[in-house]
């Protein structure tokens, strides 16, 4: 832990309270990850000081939860957040205790989800402290709720949804009761936010082991209660179906995440894929407009996420026309401007869609061949430094065309240069002709 960049703020913050007599305890999964050998994300700190106390030994602490006893220290870019060790009282939305008595720190630790998570680490002792029997299910590698588990997953719903993202995390069996309670309170899940979901359901797609977390999803109907409408579609597939799914994630899912904005914003996208892929190959009946509109709501989707799974649905719907061997140049030119974006240059929207595609090592995996041959109809026109070349079409040309004045210059516009991707023999004088 201590060559972690934040160890200098945790150990500013950790002297000054047990240079005035006040316990510093290293809490939570900062300390389960330093026992596993992983990098902490960050560090919290449980005590017996006061959030009067802190204040008065770090006058710029910020109050973010004084009548829970948590507190924020910022330290040169980053913040330590130190909570005095406090007992729940009873619970209220299934998310948040109504009040907290503070406590000593062997109630502190009780209160906590999971023995991996409540362990302690005395910072001046430099000793773990475990009330809970943590250590022995670190060891074996077991997910455990702290006493009885259906009362820790009643208290917060969100702990259920907790337990499967660190099975996929960690790597780790979860202990029999305690995944019991976790299939009977899944349906307790729907009371949490979707915000909440939202972010759980990400990390859990950024895990190590989010296949095997994800298999345990579909066995137990999960997705019925964290994406309603995944699951309504999910009903409709024959268990043969469902285990393709399974497996084609396995593909597209990254096995290691930069936690880059960008792989982020692509986790929904990369999982969805292959489902809509199983759609548009299946041809059966299948609204995406109404399965993308729950998604924006119980994903709270953003607009990027909307757009982009909106336009690989639209290409996934032309692949069968490009694997066709009797496909004329006229069709290739309208399957590919179905591929477009609106509003962005055909340029822009073709070079980021397979830029996707390749991230998402779309050439590894069978289910997706016609991406293949799609992108080998664009690779005569791709600059491997540059992107794509210059149009042959230019603006001034579609205009003298005399088209009335709105979208369909930028239309035709597109369409032309779908033209030279498709043909890429073809002139200016022999695009210009095929539009009139």
């Amino acid at each position: 832990m201590t060559s972690h960049e934040q160890w200098e703020g945790l150990s500013f913050v950790c002297d000054k309270l047990v240079e005035n007599s006040f316990k510093a305890l290293l809490a939570g999964g900062c300390v389960r990850d330093a026992l596993l050998g992983v990098k902490a994300k960050d560090f919290d700190v449980a005590s017996d000081a006061t959030p009067d106390e802190v204040l008065k030994l770090f006058p710029n602490a910020i109050d973010v939860g004084k009548a829970f006893g948590v507190m924020i220290i910022p330290f040169e870019g980053y913040q330590i957040e130190v909570t005095r060790f406090r007992m729940d009282e009873a619970y209220k939305d299934g998310r948040h205790p109504t009040k907290v008595s503070f406590s000593s720190e062997k109630e502190d630790a009780k209160r906590r989800d999971f023995t991996i998570n409540a362990l302690f680490f005395d910072y001046k002792e430099k000793k773990i402290i475990d009330y809970v029997d943590g250590l022995s299910d670190l060891k074996k590698k077991r997910i455990k709720a702290i006493g009885l588990a259906e009362e820790r997953f009643n208290e917060d719903h969100l702990r259920v949804l907790r337990g499967i993202r660190f099975k996929a995390q960690l790597g780790f069996e979860i202990e029999e009761g305690t995944e019991k309670a976790i299939r009977d309170c899944l349906p307790k899940v729907q009371k949490v936010s979707n915000e909440r979901i939202r972010e759980e359901f990400l990390k859990l797609l950024m895990a190590e082991d989010a296949i095997g977390a994800l298999g345990l999803l579909y066995g137990w109907q999960a997705f019925a209660w964290i994406v309603p409408s995944f699951h309504r579609e999910l009903q409709k597939l024959n268990e043969e179906a469902r285990d393709e799914l399974l497996e084609v994630s396995s593909k597209t899912l990254p096995r290691k995440m930069s936690q880059s904005n960008l792989e982020r914003e692509e986790l929904f996208v990369r999982f969805f894929l292959p489902f809509l892929n199983l759609q548009a190959r299946d041809g059966s009946p299948f609204s995406f407009e109404n399965f993308l509109e729950g998604l924006k709501t119980e994903l709270v989707l953003s607009k990027t996420e909307a757009a982009t799974l909106s336009k690989l649905w639209n290409l996934l719907l032309q692949l069968p026309e490009w694997e066709s061997e009797n496909l004329d140049s006229e069709s290739k030119v309208s399957a590919l401007e179905k591929c477009l974006y609106p509003n962005v240059s055909a340029n822009e929207s073709l070079r980021y869609l397979i830029a996707l595609l390749d991230r998402i090592g779309y050439s590894q995996w069978g289910a997706l061949k016609g991406f293949a041959s799609l992108l080998e109809a664009l690779s005569s026109v791709i600059n491997s430094d540059q992107g794509f070349p210059d149009k042959i079409v230019s603006f001034d040309d579609i205009q003298s065309m005399q088209l009335p004045k709105g979208p369909a210059i930028q239309e035709t516009l597109h369409r032309a240069f779908c033209w030279q991707i498709v043909d890429p023999s073809l002139s200016k004088e022999d695009i210009l002709s095929r539009l009139s």
